[in-house]
């Protein structure tokens, strides 16, 4: 249970003292520049279509599921009360006493005894009265146990249910339909806000808005620090489009900023269980005493009321908001985390901000050879976490304070006391100016126009084109000490509320598809499936697979499959259903010529797409028998019937070209065919080699054909392949597959082996 500070509010009693003590410690600043610093970076643009079937969250719910879930108990309060209530009264009697005194004395006639008899009476004094909870008085009652359990009303309770299963539902459905706004294209944007503590446990919150504009670029040699103008005053034409836009020409008009939708990852919850327990106690006491003709009396009466309340349950604290404040403004709250030693404070760490970003259409024409860059700009202020008073941001004499020490940590040497001289003569307003110039060129990263506001180096040579505008104390200083100065001069932006970065988007990349033979794997009973190799590209949402036979009676079939690509293995796989169910069982089912075809279909204005040529590939069967009802299983598939290793190593060294050997030895093969690929490079041409058929008959290297090379049976020797296109790091898969035939020619693979290089350093 997290410790927490609170000091409670009692009703003030007779003899009642109440004591608060702090148990936790926040820290407080007088200016933002003291607490913590808000840094922005991008870390990811993509496309929304490539990853929108990703991010659904695909819950499971069903109406019976959902009763069990709602209306739980939250909360368990617990109220004793004790009231005590006593009288005690004492009698002190009149005391009396008696003092006897007598004298003896002697003489001639005789002793004489003289005495003396003294009485006396005093007061009573009546007995203290008891004081505190009368004797026999109740003690304080253990918690009330209950019987029985409390219901909830049932109709309540399935209308509770309801409410929840629709919004599950809901969830399933919002990412699919979020980004659907026609002439918008979609990106998924994520951010990073780093905050970066100056000191342990700052007892704030972080309130940012994060702004999207498009930037257009500047005029070549030009500085570009003009402010956003997210306005396109020239719409492009529709006529740069593609042919689908041609139709939605509607979308040329639309101009504007971005727009956004924050529904991706908004909220970060911490819960804390705890216990609060209040005791309030009020105790009256009366006294009373009297004398009545020396008779002392003495009564009291005494009353005790005592509370006790306490509940148990959970706190909910938000460390992370994100909801939409503008049409292209986000409202980012980073609340304060329960801190044992400080109570409500700020941890430095890193927050994730993903949302969808729509960027109008006619940003994004297809004839341009580069799209715009979207800036990104924000402003961060900190706010007490107990009861919300703004911080200050930094003042202008802490800036310039901040800009000083720069300067003099930049010309402390002996060899720049001049600058150093001329730097300390210049007013507050002076060296704020030159501050606040060369933090604009850090922001917007113009490195350029920044060396160029500097003085020559020491050969008389300028370093760039001087900007216009700029301070004229930076061009006393030498050029050499542009990089030292850019890096010590970027802490004068950890401090400034209003931060930026630069979103870049851009197109996906194109789509390349090798010539190969598509093997179309059929299981057949329900799927089949055809694997592509090398294929380059981001994503085939926008493609057409088709494959198209004539069987040998009735007319041509097209069957379209399903494309997913993976863009790191470079794989492309296209699922079918079963040919069986079109009557194809073998390769001759198919008919002369069948094909493959991948088309690109026409692209929505809401999407980039990317750009491809048609391809066409041969097609070539290949099937597993299918188990009969009641029948034995099909048969494993055949052992592997050769033996295929390198030869001189497993590691490859590139020369100047990226280009290598590969060494293999080949052996024993008994398949029909065998064939090699290679993947991780690419094979440029077949070395010398010794390969023999059967019989000690030498064979010639046959050429590769999209890629591989195929050999017959019988084959057997040492093999030297030239591959080009290494990379240091990525490794280099060389594979042999065989195939079986049969006597109705249908082929089927054995299984398959793998040799894998290393490319390194030469």
């Amino acid at each position: 249970m997290g410790a927490v500070f609170r000091c409670l509010t009692c009703a003030a009693v007779v003899g009642l003292t109440v004591s608060c003590d702090q148990l936790t410690n926040p820290v407080t600043v007088s200016e933002q520049d003291q607490a913590a610093s808000i840094e922005i970076s991008v870390s990811g643009v993509v496309p929304w279509s490539q990853v929108s079937a990703s991010l659904a969250p695909g819950f499971s719910l069903n109406g019976d599921g959902a009763v069990t879930k709602v209306l739980p108990t939250t909360a368990l309060l617990t109220s004793q009360v004790l009231n005590a209530f006593g009288i005690s009264g004492g009698i002190g009697l009149v005391q009396t006493s008696s003092n006897y005194q007598g004298t003896t004395t002697g003489g001639p006639s005789g002793t004489t005894t003289t005495s003396t008899q003294t009485n006396s009476s005093a007061p009573g004094t009546a007995p203290a009265a008891p004081t505190g909870v009368p004797a026999g008085a109740p003690t304080i009652p253990p918690a009330v146990s209950t019987g029985g359990t409390v219901g909830v009303d049932p109709v309540l309770q399935y209308q509770a249910a309801r409410d929840l299963y629709e919004a599950v539902q809901l969830m399933n459905q919002e990412v699919q339909s979020a980004a659907s706004f026609h002439c918008y294209v979609p990106f998924l944007v994520t951010l990073k806000l780093g905050v970066m503590l100056y000191r342990p446990n700052p007892g704030y919150t972080v309130h940012s808005q994060v702004a999207f504009f498009e930037q257009s670029p500047a005029p070549q040699g030009q500085q570009n620090n003009p402010p956003p103008t997210p306005l396109r005053q020239q719409p492009t034409p529709a006529s740069a489009y593609s042919t689908q836009a041609a139709a939605d020409n509607q979308c040329a008009q639309v101009s504007g900023v971005p727009r956004i939708v924050p529904i991706l990852a908004t909220d970060d919850i911490e819960r804390t269980l705890e216990s609060r327990a209040v005791e309030s106690a009020a105790q009256i006491g009366l006294a009373v005493s009297a004398m009545v003709h020396g008779i002392g009396v003495l009564g009291g009466i005494n009353n005790l009321n005592q509370t006790i309340e306490s509940i148990s349950g959970q706190d909910f604290n938000s460390r992370l908001s994100v909801v939409r404040q503008a049409e292209n403004v986000l409202y980012v709250r980073i609340g304060a985390s329960q801190q044992g030693s400080a109570g409500q404070a700020l941890v430095g760490q890193n927050y994730d901000i993903a949302t969808i970003l729509l960027v109008p259409r006619s940003y994004l024409p297809d004839n341009a050879s580069t799209l715009p860059d979207i800036n990104v700009v924000t402003y961060d202020q900190f706010r007490d976490a107990r009861n919300g008073t703004p911080l200050s941001a930094r003042s202008n004499p802490a800036y310039v304070d901040q800009v000083d020490a720069v300067m003099q940590d930049l010309l402390r040497r002996e060899a720049y006391r001049s600058q150093l001289k001329a730097w300390n003569l210049l007013t507050a307003d002076a060296k704020q100016a030159v501050g606040e110039a060369v933090q604009n060129e850090i922001t917007t990263a113009h490195y350029s126009d920044f060396m160029g506001s500097l003085g020559p180096d020491d050969k008389g040579g300028a370093c760039g084109t001087a900007p216009g505008g700029m301070p004229a104390f930076l061009s006393t200083l030498p050029c050499k000490l542009g990089p030292s100065l850019w890096t010590r001069a970027s802490t004068l932006l950890a401090d400034n509320s209003f931060k930026s970065a630069i979103l870049h988007l851009r197109r996906p990349r194109g789509i390349v598809i090798p010539d190969q033979t598509a093997m179309l794997d059929d299981d057949g009973k329900t799927k089949a499936q055809v694997l592509l190799q090398r294929v380059s590209g981001d994503s085939v949402s926008s493609l057409l697979a088709t494959v198209g036979f004539t069987p040998k009676a009735g007319a041509a079939v097209k069957i379209p499959g399903q494309l997913s690509l993976d863009p790191v293995g470079h794989v492309l796989t296209i699922a079918f259903p079963t040919f069986a169910k079109f009557g194809v069982t073998k390769q001759t089912d198919l008919g002369a010529t069948p094909t493959l075809d991948i088309t690109q279909v026409s692209c929505p204005a809401e999407e980039l797409c990317p750009s491809f040529t048609k391809v066409s590939l041969g097609v070539l069967l290949g099937t597993v028998p299918a188990q009969a009802a009641g029948g034995s299983p099909p048969a494993a598939l055949p052992a592997l019937a050769y033996s295929f290793t390198a030869s001189g190593g497993t590691t490859l060294t590139p020369d100047g070209n990226g280009s290598a050997t590969i060494g293999l030895t080949l052996g024993a093969v008994t398949d029909n065919t065998v064939s090699i690929s290679v993947s991780g490079a690419t094979i440029a041409t077949v070395a010398t080699g010794t390969i023999t058929a059967s019989g000690g008959t030498p064979q010639a290297l046959p050429a590769p054909t999209a890629g591989v090379i195929t050999l017959s049976q019988g084959a057997s020797g040492a093999i030297a392949l030239k591959v080009t296109n290494l990379t240091v790091g990525t490794p280099v898969t060389v594979t042999a597959q065989g195939n079986k035939v049969d006597a109705t020619g249908k082929a089927t693979p054995s299984a398959a082996t793998t040799v894998q290089f290393t490319v390194v350093h030469s």
